[in-house]
């Protein structure tokens, strides 16, 4: 159970950084 939840957060984590790293090319990109 631990396992499956630490994957879990890792993924969500891994979407938190993309989404970030898409927003920084995007606000970047306008400047």
């Amino acid at each position: 159970a631990l396992v499956t939840h630490y994957t879990i957060l890792h993924r969500l984590l891994e979407k938190r950084a993309s989404n970030a790293g898409l927003n920084k090319t995007r606000n970047s990109a306008v400047l």
